[in-house]
């Protein structure tokens, strides 16, 4: 059929051939819709169903593997291979990423459907875990902005949130001599306290008030 039709889009005369009319109408026979009129229009619609039909026979010689790691969504040319596609390219992103996750595991997360009892057990731990740090954002007056460049704890990188929390962790001391100092400011009788520079402390932090007497 194809070489009847590039026959008729290389050469005008070929058009009236027996070789062209024949594929045109062998065309014609697989398609719901009207032929194209133009030999090149043909023959580009030729060439998508060898493309489709090769496909069909590579999916084929493939079938028993996909339905083995598919199982269930597998549906052979009824699978929504959109959702899958969508399905592979997440997987890939996340793979990219550090930590890198395991994919044999994240596999039989999804074919044994654990995947809500992870949700809900995540779930529980941020409900548990907010407050928590909400309290020490609190107590520390934490100024997001410098220390994180965001205006909201949600907004946090929890890389550098854990980066920030092993760090104060071995450096508690400095939040004790911190406090003193602001404690005793007011009542001092220093016109401006001796603070450590900002940028030494363990963190970043504003005091609510100005340390001046």
């Amino acid at each position: 059929m194809r070489l009847g039709l590039a026959a008729g889009a290389s050469s005008f005369f070929s058009r009236f051939a027996r070789p062209y009319r024949q594929s045109s109408s062998q065309l014609a026979s697989l398609l719901n819709g009207p032929l194209p009129k133009k030999a090149g229009d043909r023959l580009a619609l030729a060439d998508a169903l060898i493309a489709i039909q090769k496909a069909r026979e590579e999916l084929r010689l493939e079938e028993s593997a996909i339905a083995s790691m598919l199982d269930i969504h597998w549906r052979g040319e009824k699978t929504d291979f959109v959702a899958l596609q969508t399905i592979a390219t997440t997987i890939t992103r996340l793979m990219a990423r550090e930590p890198r996750l395991d994919a044999a595991a994240l596999i039989e997360i999804a074919r044994h459907n654990l995947g809500s009892d992870y949700i809900a057990y995540l779930t529980q731990l941020v409900d548990l875990l907010t407050p928590i740090v909400d309290r020490v954002l609190t107590t520390l007056e934490l100024d997001l902005e410098n220390a994180f460049g965001v205006t909201s704890r949600d907004l946090i990188n929890l890389g550098s949130l854990t980066k920030r929390a092993t760090a104060w962790a071995s450096h508690q001391d400095r939040f004790d001599e911190w406090m003193r100092l602001y404690t005793a400011a007011p009542n001092s009788g220093l016109s401006t306290p001796r603070l450590p520079p900002m940028d030494s402390l363990p963190g970043v932090f504003r005091p609510r008030k100005p340390l001046i007497c």
